[in-house]
């Protein structure tokens, strides 16, 4: 399923967190594509890889 991760940090703390907000909110991007619905996932790590569990749906259409 193709997906976009918006974002995957290691718990940071103070000045770390301020900087690394920082780069983030700076960083530019842009895609063009088509989609018919977003899914907001849940992810949880494992020893054997993340697990992805659907939380909810919503149609674009």
């Amino acid at each position: 399923m193709p997906h976009i991760t918006l974002g995957r940090f290691p718990p940071q703390r103070g000045a770390d967190a301020l900087r690394l907000e920082s780069a983030v909110a700076l960083t530019a991007f842009r895609a063009e594509f088509q989609a018919r619905d977003i899914t907001l996932f849940r992810s949880d790590r494992s020893p054997r890889g993340s697990v992805y569990t659907a939380l909810a749906a919503y149609p674009l259409a």
